[in-house]
């Protein structure tokens, strides 16, 4: 077994103030409660919630915060310190060995996929499951496991099936000496699911997401344009509860050129999010997102303009139909965004995170826990601004879903911006003023987030109108946040 060893407002104003935004010891949008100190070491790859809160992690890491002796896995109590009662092996591999994949069954047993080779010194390839308090399942035999014959194989998706069975892909072309090419199915000891027909699968290409749907079928996402023979299977498809492919579900559409489907989430209604790393969909911009429908046909109702700049690598649903998203991307819709971002229904921009909020590297994973908190893993080592905190691989984020542009009716305050272009001045006009809102601060920010200046309401306010002289902003665009107790309400005005 690894041994696990601990190493030693600004005041009220009558004018208008420009000013630079004091670092933050942490930005508001960071649980400070989840007190993971120094984190993890190196990155952060897959992470799933259990029930109890406590929330299995799973990358390349050896140790976190100062605790070594771990292998890729790890288990952290709710407040984010790590549990010690979670123990695991060694996981173990010829290059970089990662844990890739997680998925948690019914009985409380942890499924751990990657690019490893042995567990423990034993040969366990690419796949192993483990009972709650981390040891290894003997029960689940995958005999000589996954292999790839040009490279290592690698499990990328893990889904557990109501029954029990267990779809496992990524990029192999057998498991336990029978050809399966990057998608299997298995029961729950670990034999192949002989009634789940894949033929030739996936070819020398790379399963890398994997969602159920409520009637069994199964969406699979990757970089392969072929199933089973079939071609034109163009990195995103749907096959039926036995495995064959489904027909109802449009292959003529797709997405083009080298592209790659990371991440695939099943909101209210029915309709599917994708996120990866494309361009465009049946010949039309889409640039890393995009919404279908239940049939496969573009959801044209989703508008993200020009969309992310960068690979999506996570998507949740959030309770109210918005979307969390986490990447790589540092832009959505030519305006600054950190690697992650909420958008509202249909696509737009919602500044419940503003622009001065973000990781300074690759959000790869999220969690939405039962209290609204989200889990984001990735390849950060702190947030933006660069300086304001470090953050080890993991974070918590708040996010009130009450203080986005979504929800200012539901809260008895609306917020009008006029005129839209402006040139000289911008008013804002609010229909309702209680307590939180009339002892509150305006500041506008530019694309950047820069802060470019704040002011107290209750020194601009007159008649429910807001003045704000532009004359010294350069053209451009601006998000105008109100800021008060409940949350920050935003809107976005061009300046010419």
């Amino acid at each position: 077994m690894a041994k696990i060893t601990t190493c030693s407002i600004i005041t009220g104003m009558m004018y208008l103030l420009s000013f630079q935004a004091a670092a933050q010891t942490f930005p508001p949008q960071i649980d400070t409660s989840f007190k993971t100190g120094d984190g993890f070491n190196p990155n952060v790859q897959t992470l799933v919630l259990q029930p109890d809160g406590k929330i299995i992690v799973g990358g390349s890491f050896t140790s976190f915060d100062g605790v070594t002796g771990l292998s890729r896995i790890a288990r952290l109590n709710n407040d984010g310190t790590l549990d010690q009662t979670f123990s695991t092996g060694d996981i173990t591999g010829p290059t970089f060995p990662q844990v890739t994949a997680l998925a948690l069954q019914a009985d409380g047993k942890i499924l751990a996929g990657g690019n490893f080779t042995e567990y423990d010194g034993v040969p366990q390839a690419g796949l192993v499951r483990l009972h709650p308090d981390g040891s290894k399942d003997a029960s689940f035999n995958i005999g000589t496991g996954f292999e790839k014959n040009i490279s290592l194989a690698k499990i990328s998706a893990i889904v557990v099936q109501d029954d029990g069975k267990i779809i496992v892909g990524g990029y192999y072309d057998e498991y336990n000496g029978v050809t399966t090419a990057s998608i299997v199915r298995l029961d729950t000891n670990g034999d192949i699911d002989p009634s789940f027909v894949t033929g030739t699968g996936f070819v020398n290409r790379e399963v890398y997401a994997i969602m159920l749907q409520d009637d069994g079928k199964v969406l699979i996402g990757g970089n392969f344009e072929a199933y089973n023979g079939t071609q034109g299977i163009r990195k995103l498809t749907r096959l039926n509860s036995d495995g064959t492919l489904d027909n109802t579900f449009k292959q003529d559409f797709g997405f083009g050129g080298s592209s790659t489907i990371n991440t695939i989430e099943i909101i209210a209604g029915g309709n599917i999010v994708v996120g990866g790393n494309f361009l465009n969909f049946g010949g039309e911009s889409a640039r890393n997102i995009i919404m279908l429908k239940t049939d496969g046909s573009r959801d044209s109702s989703f508008q993200t303009e020009t969309g992310f700049e960068n690979a999506v690598w996570a998507i949740k649903g959030l309770p109210d139909g918005k979307l969390l998203v986490g990447g790589l991307f540092q832009k959505h819709d030519t305006v600054k965004a950190e690697r992650l971002v909420i958008l509202n229904p249909n696509g737009s921009r919602n500044m419940m995170f503003p622009s001065t909020f973000g990781f300074s590297n690759a959000v790869t994973c999220l969690a939405l826990q039962d209290d609204g908190k989200a889990v984001a893993g990735g390849l950060f080592t702190g947030f933006m601004p660069i300086g304001t905190a470090q953050a080890g691989y993991i974070a918590r984020i708040i996010f009130d879903q009450s203080a986005s542009v979504e929800h200012t009716t539901e809260s008895a305050v609306k917020m009008d911006v006029f005129p839209n272009p402006a040139r000289s001045a911008i008013y804002i006009s609010l229909s309702a003023l209680p307590d939180h809102i009339r002892n509150s601060t305006i500041s506008i920010t530019d694309v950047t987030g820069k802060t470019m200046l704040v002011q107290k309401t209750t020194d601009m306010l007159h008649d429910q109108t807001i003045a704000i002289d532009t004359r010294h902003l350069t053209t451009g665009i601006y998000f105008i946040n109100l800021h008060t107790s409940q949350g920050i309400y935003t809107q976005k005005v061009s300046v010419y």
